[in-house]
């Protein structure tokens, strides 16, 4: 393993620094914190799980862009059975030799499996493998993968990216087109002059690429004063630095002016057209072509916006589901507590009981959430087939269903009047409905050989209502509960349930009691809900994100919709001023004009809705349990939609109503 991630050691020799079980190879983080130096850590004794383990080397902390960053240490392969580490999962890795077909390799892969691992397992046993690039591991949107990131997040940020860009590139083309009759007779004088079209066109151009690359300059700029902000609002820990970057800067040059082009292309085209006669007469400089193309465009930002609407909601929704949802428990005012060594758990437990605010205490090897711990279970189904399936299970003491309020479906608890308890099991409604059991009570299982030989043979005495294990990204899966202690895995956490009041000086306690007991390892305590807080907190981030700049492209598309209002109202002022002399009111000149905007939205949400609600259930479908969105979302987002475009209008409109019409006409 050393060899195959090539860990550069600072102390110690790589080669052999596992070679005993004994042995420990620790990260130089690490060994800072432990002995306060890196050079002198090899050959001191740490204790894990009360085991003496020698130190070996040192190795330089890995990349924070590594799946295993968070590995500080690493033991033998052929320590696993001393602290009965021999029944988690594994992952393996392949170092290919250079020149390696991968493709064949993977077609090949299937069969050597079933030749080398399926014959020594038994019988009906199923093997799934998947093998994916380490390259790919750090940005999987697999919740199984040890990751750091989600593709999954970055396709959205570089989507909003997208849709911002396109839209700022929209109000560029309804901004200048809206401000022509402005430029009108600058166009006109040229022209009288002597200018070609050519040297119209490569005029606009040139402003619009100025402006756009001023625009990305700045933008990186910008981007390298709020990296601070953004790395506090994502939880990350980026640095740009690419304007130190010689060729990202001419890469940002080559973006703004091909940003400039495409912006500035059609109003370089519709500007350079107009006839100098007709503007130096005042005969107007719209045209119905014109008209349609920026209808068009705008269309298409109501649709970005409907869109982002209706994706920000979901995204509410569903984080506010994660937090929400019934776990099939009660993990409020519960806090877990890292036992040092499963034999303390009963001296600690009674401890922490004799503290008047603690209602409950009971003692698990498995805390909820953390992990999953399993085994292979021979099950026979009610109609006599036998499986051998890879089972989740914890082993839990005589109090936990209770006080963790897990409630029973059928059959009982554990209690010790019924005498030798540990060969009797618990499973949880999913096991029953599996295996199609009418009658579960009394149903026996087996569990296959371990360390000693044994058959363990275990006989269910209740099932439980399901409940979730494990995070919401995983289905609610057959669950076993034992007896604790089974197959030497005594209890690692301790659940501590706390009255409602007084919650610092009750922690207090807590710790006191815990440090009575045990002398060797610090206190370690976590409320539970705190810990699905942590959790869900990179998916709280990304909404977080994804809110943020949802927000911002929305506000863009708002300044665009109140350049098509500009323009609009000023296309139309004679008309207006006209409606004005005869007697309108602010009200039809209002109703007028969002006519056409109403129109447009309602033609934009036919196109939006659709594709939100396939990228918002592509979105959701990465989580088992997921919300439930209707037409109540869709309303919404076009009605919000429709508010910002009125008052866009609004606010110009305002504006118009103000001007005389004597002077308005006076010009035309």
């Amino acid at each position: 393993f050393l060899e195959i991630f090539e860990l550069n050691f600072l102390s110690g020799n790589r080669a052999n620094a596992l070679s005993n079980p004994d042995n420990i190879a620790i990260s130089e983080s690490l060994a800072i914190q432990l002995f306060g130096e890196i050079n002198g850590a090899v050959g001191k004794t740490v204790k894990v799980n009360d085991k003496d383990l020698i130190v070996t080397g040192v190795y330089e902390d890995m990349p924070k862009n590594m799946h295993m960053v968070q590995k500080k240490a690493f033991i033998s392969s052929k320590a696993m059975g001393q602290f009965s580490w021999n029944r988690v999962g594994h992952l393996v890795y392949i170092r290919l030799k250079q020149g390696t077909n991968l493709e064949a390799f993977q077609a090949r892969f299937p069969q050597l499996v079933r030749d080398n691992i399926l014959p020594i397992l038994p019988e009906d046993s199923k093997v799934q493998i998947k093998l994916i690039p380490v390259t790919d591991i750090w940005l999987s949107d697999d919740p199984n993968q040890a990751g750091g990131g989600s593709w999954q997040a970055i396709r959205s940020y570089i989507l909003i990216a997208t849709f911002m860009i396109l839209i700022a590139t929209i109000n560029y083309i309804n901004l200048t087109t809206a401000k022509s009759m402005q430029r009108a007779k600058e166009i006109g004088m040229r022209k009288v002059v002597g200018a070609s079209r050519f040297n119209l066109i490569g005029q606009f151009l040139l402003e619009s690429v100025v402006l756009a690359l001023a625009s990305v300059l700045t933008g990186g700029f910008l981007a390298e004063i709020f990296t601070k902000l953004f790395n506090n609002l994502s939880g990350k820990s980026i640095e740009i630095g690419f304007l130190q970057d010689p060729q990202m800067v001419l890469l940002l040059i080559l973006f703004g002016v091909i940003l400039g082009v495409v912006s500035g292309l059609y109003p370089a085209l519709y500007l350079s057209r107009l006839k100098a006669n007709r503007i130096l007469k005042n005969l107007g400089s719209s045209s119905k072509g014109g008209s349609t193309l920026r209808r068009v465009l705008v269309s298409f930002q109501f649709i970005i916006s409907i869109g982002l609407m209706i994706s920000t909601l979901v995204v509410y929704k569903q984080i506010n589901y994660l937090h929400t949802k019934d776990l099939g428990y009660d993990s409020e005012q519960v806090l877990s507590v890292r036992l040092a060594a499963p034999d303390t758990s009963g001296i600690m437990k009674g401890e922490m009981l004799k503290i008047p605010s603690v209602s409950a205490v009971s003692a698990v090897n498995l805390q909820p959430a953390t992990g999953d711990s399993g085994a292979t279970f021979a099950i026979t189904d009610e109609v006599g087939e036998t499986h051998n399936d890879i089972v989740s299970m914890a082993t839990i003491d005589y109090d936990y269903l209770e006080m963790m309020g897990i409630d029973l479906l059928d059959g009982r608890n554990f209690d010790p009047d019924f005498g030798n308890e540990v060969s009797k099991i618990i499973v949880n409604q999913t096991f029953v409905e599996k295996y199609g059991w009418e009658d579960p009570l009394g149903k026996q299982i087996e569990i296959g050989e371990w360390e000693e030989g044994e058959e363990h043979v275990f006989t269910i005495v209740g099932v439980t209502e399901d409940f979730n294990m494990l995070s919401l990204y995983e289905e609610v899966k057959p669950f076993a509960f034992f007896l604790s202690p089974q197959f030497n895995w005594g209890p690692q956490y301790l659940m501590v349930k706390m009255a409602s009041e007084n919650y610092q000086a009750t922690l207090s306690q807590i710790q006191t009691a815990y440090e009575s007991v045990e002398k060797t390892r610090p206190y370690s305590g976590i409320f539970l809900d705190d810990y699905f807080e942590l959790i869900y907190a990179q998916e709280n981030q990304k909404a977080k994100i994804y809110l943020t700049f949802s927000a911002l492209t929305i506000l863009v598309a708002c300044i665009g919709l109140f350049g098509l209002a500009t323009f609009i109202l000023q296309s139309r002022m004679k008309e207006i001023s006209i409606r004005k002399v005869l007697g309108a009111k602010m009200n039809d000149i209002m109703g007028l004009i969002s006519k056409e905007f109403i129109l447009i939205i309602f033609i934009s949400s036919l196109i939006a809705i659709p594709l939100a609600y396939y990228y918002s259930q592509d979105w959701l479908n990465s989580f088992a349990y997921r919300t439930s969105f209707g037409v109540d979302v869709f309303i919404a987002s076009v009605l919000i939609t429709l508010l910002i475009a009125i008052a866009s209008i609004s606010i110009q409109a305002l504006k118009t109503a103000r001007t005389n019409p004597a002077d308005t006409l006076r010009d035309q």
